[in-house]
């Protein structure tokens, strides 16, 4: 089936603003995403379970919360980054909150959902602002204050977090 099939299909689905996502290959046949010892083309079913999860096919969708916050590494505010709230049922989808200058926040159609979830900042660096004292440090060796892992409690009101995590 080329590509352009595909491409049309997709335009007709967003057009009727049926949920959908599009994923084209460079190379393999029709059926590659059931090559899952394919490094690149095995990753179609994981994309897929993303999908259904992001969509409520595994959970019942729950009301998600505004929230607003800080996160800073030796006392000073991250450049840079992402925050990733995992609800404590792994049926929903983790929500990702972007971290500018140290600042967080989301409104509640994009925040994380009510209830406990683990939070950790994603990505691989956290950027250096320029500041005296600055320093780019790999996620690998960051760890929260205490060196557990971060668990919130959301609730339905906005609050405001302060996340601190220390260099090891």
């Amino acid at each position: 089936m080329p590509a352009e099939n595909a491409t049309r299909f997709y335009l007709a689905l967003r057009q009727k603003k049926v949920p959908a996502e599009f994923h084209v290959y460079q190379n393999g046949a029709h059926g590659v995403g059931l090559t899952l010892g394919d490094p690149v083309l095995g990753t179609w079913s994981g994309l897929l379970s993303n999908w259904l999860r992001v969509n409520f096919f595994f959970a019942t969708a729950k009301p998600q919360a505004a929230v607003s916050g800080e996160v800073t590494l030796d006392g000073q505010p991250v450049s840079a980054g992402v925050l990733a709230f995992y609800p404590e049922d792994k049926n929903l989808p983790v929500t990702a909150v972007r971290v500018r200058r140290g600042k967080f926040s989301a409104k509640a159609d994009a925040g994380p959902f009510v209830g406990k979830s683990t939070v950790k900042f994603e990505g691989s660096i956290w950027e250096a602002t320029g500041a005296p004292g600055d320093k780019a440090v790999s996620l690998e060796t960051l760890a929260p204050s205490d060196g557990r892992a971060v668990v919130v409690e959301v609730g339905e009101g906005g609050e405001m977090t302060k996340l601190e995590y220390r260099s090891r």
